[in-house]
């Protein structure tokens, strides 16, 4: 008989590579790894990659078990556990549901110190799920009047904004007002049309800069996206179910509501849209070239989850994206899922190249690389050391206008 079996020799890599992990800290920065992460933290992340090992998909097991923690340690270090685990298991770099749990239950602590628990997560950390969860927990519970929603409005209209205690890169920011537009949705207890007007009244700012977009995407998804049980409750009466449903809700508006309705209502064609040619057929809702720019970007932000985050099947990518019978698609298909992949987390810059070099194979490189050159001052902090090294991975034609200040390029 086998000294150890299956699970045991998988538990013994995994722990091997958390030791790695640990040494490489050591190597790196002559720090201990105790003095790093804590012994504690070590321990945890140990048991929760050993107990999640033989799940069927290890990253919803680290959503339900990693949440648990906050009962015995501080929010500070769980993010650090879950470090850790992302270290050991690349597809939890999404993990955009811990960010809500771990919001929300800090936000259970002080519900009225909500902008101050927005300050203590990393910057895009679990690709902006943190900074949505704590905002939706804020006011979820609350049936709104007119007068409540005038109330909170000024708190909307900063809370995204440069404050002594947090400053905002551009994707924060935005991902910021995303998250204002899933709140809308509780002060207009379920209007859309009103969420959408909280938006255009709180995301226009009066230097010019406009994230109504991002917001109105926020009050669409929230239809069509619920996570919690009072999502569910929320929409139960206005979400539609069926695709026609679907188009006969969003006929109901016009210009950025109705484009940002029908392209959020993605979920209900999401088998069709993962065949080949998927998402062409999906964003010929419209024949208006921006409308169908920012479809493809919503679509690929799940196709890319699905391929990358969740398989890393780079080849099925590479088919999907030319399975496009648009060059056009097939260059927005490559240039979405490669910034998509910064949006979730920075440690993917060296597979978004990949995945513009996949592109540069078929001579359809030149938007994703543009856009990844763009997506630097996007990203990060203008001169910071992280902005370097991200730029530093381009191709070197492309590296100054990544550098440039304002992110634009040549």
């Amino acid at each position: 008989m086998n000294k150890f079996d299956t699970k045991s020799i998988k538990t013994l890599l995994y722990l091997i590579g958390l030791v790695i992990v640990f040494e490489g800290i050591y190597l790196l920065t002559g720090i201990s790894p105790a003095s790093v992460l804590g012994q504690s933290v070590q321990k945890e992340a140990g048991i929760i990659l050993e107990k999640c090992l033989e799940s069927p998909f290890p990253p919803s097991c680290y959503d339900e078990e990693i949440p648990k923690l906050m009962d015995k340690m501080s929010l500070e270090d769980v993010i650090e556990v879950t470090k850790v685990i992302q270290g050991q298991d690349r597809r939890y770099l999404y993990c955009h549901v811990l960010g809500h749990y771990l919001s929300e239950r800090e936000m259970k602590k002080d519900p009225t110190k909500w902008k101050e628990v927005l300050s203590k997560a990393p910057p895009t950390f679990c690709n902006n799920g943190f900074l949505h969860g704590a905002m939706i927990a804020r006011f979820n519970t609350d049936v709104f009047t007119d007068e409540m929603v005038e109330e909170i409005k000024p708190d909307l209209m900063d809370v995204c904004e440069d404050r002594p205690d947090r400053s905002f890169v551009e994707v924060e920011r935005s991902m910021c007002y995303h998250a204002v537009g899933h709140l809308a949705m509780y002060a207009s207890n379920a209007d859309p049309a009103k969420a959408v007007e909280i938006c255009g009244e709180v995301s226009v700012k009066d230097d010019d800069r406009d994230y109504k977009q991002t917001c109105t995407e926020g009050v669409f998804m929230q239809i069509y996206q619920p996570l919690e049980p009072e999502d569910f409750a929320l929409i139960a009466d206005i979400a539609p179910t069926t695709q026609e449903e679907a188009r006969d809700l969003c006929s109901k508006y016009d210009g950025e509501a109705y484009d940002a309705c029908n392209r959020e209502a993605w979920p209900l064609w999401r088998a069709d849209i993962m065949k080949p040619g998927g998402v062409e057929r999906f964003c010929s809702y419209t024949d208006d070239d921006l409308a169908q720019r920012k479809c493809t970007g919503a679509v690929m932000n799940m196709v890319t989850a699905t391929y990358i985050s969740d398989n890393e099947d780079f080849v099925g990518l590479n088919e999907y994206c030319l399975s496009q019978s648009k060059e056009t698609y097939k260059r927005r298909c490559y240039a979405n899922s490669a910034t998509r992949l910064i949006q979730i987390d920075p440690r993917y810059t060296f597979d978004a190249v990949r995945i513009c070099k996949m592109a540069e194979e078929n001579g359809l490189e030149m938007e994703c690389y543009r856009d990844m050159s763009y997506y630097g001052a996007f990203s990060f902090v203008v001169g910071s050391k992280e902005i370097k090294q991200y730029c530093s991975a381009l191709p070197e034609e492309w590296r100054e206008s990544c550098l440039s200040e304002n992110g634009e390029w040549r």
